[in-house]
């Protein structure tokens, strides 16, 4: 698609107030001092096709000012363009009007805005069919590439590496490794991984690696100190432990089944046992004597319990109308203040139309007073009788409220009795004891035996003590010579150990080799995949060279993206050379885009000559023409590429 300027008309934008060229889909100089309009000229462009200006900001000020710097109201701003896309006219067109509205009741209108009209081919559009339409003939975003010398490097060299890339064709794996067999055999190795991630894995195995290489002399040198510093136990030793202790064992069993002893211990729970019958029998004639009290004091506390109960079921009701009670009260003084807001109701309706302004008719407005009249008596009726209602459902309540009150005093009374009862009843409980159990001989009987039970054993537990701590003692070899053959045989794996780890290590060594081969052939990869793509993005431009990729000290590659002319950078050339390898990225671009459209060149006097480019070249500089080949209007001058083609 190839899009020209015809013309541009420009009514009251910014500082231009009537101004029209027409380069005819030519080229055009546009010459004049700073601050004389001819970046104006191209915000209007800009402006009409996409509502920013030609920085591509859309927070800019169209309006004209005055000295003061203030809106000059009561204008019409108005930017048409007239355009030929593919040889076929097309004209948009924006007029952009203050918005004066007269408020209702007054006579003077007030500033509330501004309206924006749209037009194409001289039918008036909304704003989103108008855009619409304008994004259906290009993409808004190719539009700039191809229209500003600055757009591509002014991007974030991610973003412009991305859009080289997308323009050159992809360069195959298999291209990059023919007639060199260790590439063909490190591709062999990828298995569907691309190459960054390859390297990336490489470089993460050999990090594990390393940290393996590390830690290996350490864990050998710590399993040759276990393997040296163990003894092997002599056996025959263990034999004897295990011999002197089972003996002494046997010998304590003996002590401790001493058949007298037992004997007595079983007479003495005997005697025990009879003594607690005794005691029983005692205990169960008074709680025969007891029972009726019990009985009693239970029915007494059922009645107690009953007239709990129906206090606290009596005070949950006055709890429960008092509180419907207070908001009874907030709900009067509520009705209260609405009766006043309905009784000082007026009319205050307007007597003018909303629609158009006039005064209404007196018979409309009677109505409307006697309307409100009636609907006023209505509420202040309704409000009364809800009033009533309310306060009629509080007295009922009240009178609810005093008569359990009543009650409550009443059953709290007859509680009170029944209290003095059961501490009556409680009294006579107590006062029922048993009689004293007779077990004078068989206490005497219980002193023998446990005497002779206690002489026996002072005889043995001295015996006890002494097998006691033999067994022990025994125990404690036997736990020191188990411990130092676990040690030996510990030291025993700790040499096999030392044997595996030395393998490991060699092991280790040689993979790390390997690894580093491969990851020398894939930074050789790498460094010619990144030749082939500049090489291949460098043929699409006449001037620009383009640095794609940074070779590091460590033989890698980085990714970059700058764009140099004569072996300098961007960032380094002249206004000049910046506008020339900016006119030869357009030409490439709009190829690529297959879009041609009007370029507006900016600083166009700090350039000597121009490259041929297929776009039309509308040229901004700053000069002060005075020669017969430049037209004047309004301070700018303009020359035509054909004075005849000029309108």
């Amino acid at each position: 698609m190839k899009i020209t300027l015809n013309k541009l008309c420009v009514q009251n934008f910014k500082g231009i107030q009537d101004m029209t060229i027409a380069p005819n889909g030519k080229n055009m100089i546009i010459s004049g001092q700073n601050a004389s309009g001819k970046t104006t000229l191209a915000d209007a462009f800009f402006y009409c096709l996409f509502g920013k200006d030609s920085a591509g900001s859309a927070q800019f000020s169209i309006k004209p000012l005055d000295h003061d710097g203030s809106d000059i109201h009561n204008l019409e701003t108005v930017v048409e363009i007239s355009l030929y896309v593919d040889g076929k006219a097309l004209v948009l067109k924006k007029r952009f009007t203050e918005k004066w509205v007269k408020a209702r009741g007054s006579a003077k209108k007030e500033f509330q805005g501004h309206t924006t009209d749209h037009f194409i081919d001289g039918v008036p559009l909304k704003k989103k069919d108008y855009d619409s339409r304008v994004a259906d003939l290009f993409d808004i975003t190719h539009f700039n590439f191809v229209t500003s010398p600055t757009a591509l490097n002014l991007l974030p060299w991610k973003q412009r590496r991305d859009i080289l890339l997308s323009m050159c064709s992809e360069v195959k794996p298999e291209d990059i490794a023919t007639g060199d067999e260790d590439m063909a055999d490190l591709l062999s190795k990828l298995d569907g991984e691309s190459m960054a991630d390859f390297r990336a894995r490489i470089k993460a195995d050999q990090s594990e690696i390393n940290k393996e290489l590390k830690e290996v002399p350490v864990r050998i040198q710590e399993h040759q100190n276990t393997a040296q510093s163990a003894k092997k136990p002599d056996p025959a030793q263990k034999r004897g432990l295990d011999y002197y202790i089972k003996e002494a064992e046997e010998k304590l069993r003996q002590i401790r089944s001493n058949e007298r002893l037992s004997a007595l211990q079983v007479r003495e729970n005997e005697i025990r046992g009879s003594i607690l019958d005794l005691a029983n029998q005692a205990g169960t004639g008074v709680e025969d004597a007891r029972k009726p009290i019990r009985e009693q004091i239970d029915k007494k506390g059922a009645q107690l319990r009953e007239i709990k109960a129906r206090i606290e079921t009596l005070e949950d009701e006055i709890q429960r109308d008092e509180n419907r009670n207070r908001l009874s009260k907030e709900a009067l003084d509520s009705m209260r203040k609405e009766w006043h807001q309905i009784k000082a109701r007026e009319y205050d309706g307007s007597e003018t139309c909303p629609t158009c302004g006039q005064d209404l008719p007196l018979d409309q407005i009677a109505d409307a007073v006697a309307k409100l009249n009636q609907a006023k008596a209505r509420d202040l009726e309704q409000n009364a009788a809800k009033g009533r209602e309310i306060a009629a459902g509080t007295t009922s309540r009240q009178n609810a409220i005093d008569d359990a009150k009543g009650k409550i005093a009443d059953q709290q009374k007859i509680a009170d009795q029944i209290k003095r009862q059961i501490d009556v009843l409680d009294k006579e409980f107590a006062d029922v004891q048993p009689a004293a159990a007779d077990t004078l001989e068989l206490e005497k009987d219980l002193t023998e035996v446990r005497a002779e039970i206690e002489a026996l054993r002072q005889g043995s537990r001295i015996q006890e003590n002494d097998l006691s701590n033999q067994i022990k003692d025994l125990k404690d070899r036997l736990q020191t010579w188990t411990s130092e053959e676990a040690d030996y045989r510990a030291a025993q794996k700790s040499a096999d150990r030392v044997k595996e780890l030395e393998d490991q290590e060699r092991n280790l060594a040689a993979a790390y080799e390997r690894l580093e081969s491969d990851l020398y052939q894939a930074e050789r990869f790498e460094v010619r995949q990144a030749e082939l793509i500049e090489e291949q993005a460098n043929k699409l431009f006449s001037l620009v060279k383009w640095k794609l990729f940074n070779t590091q000290v460590n033989g890698g590659i980085e990714e970059t993206c700058v764009s140099t002319y004569g072996g300098v950078p961007y960032p380094d050339l002249n206004t000049g050379a910046k506008v020339q390898i900016g006119l030869d990225i357009i030409n490439t671009l709009s190829k690529h885009f297959d879009l041609v459209a009007p370029v507006w060149l900016d600083n166009r006097e700090s350039v000597t000559w121009l490259p041929d480019v297929e776009a039309q070249v509308i040229s901004l500089e700053v000069k002060q023409r005075m020669d017969k080949n430049f037209k004047e209007l309004d301070g700018l001058f303009f020359e035509y590429e054909n004075e005849e083609d000029a309108a």
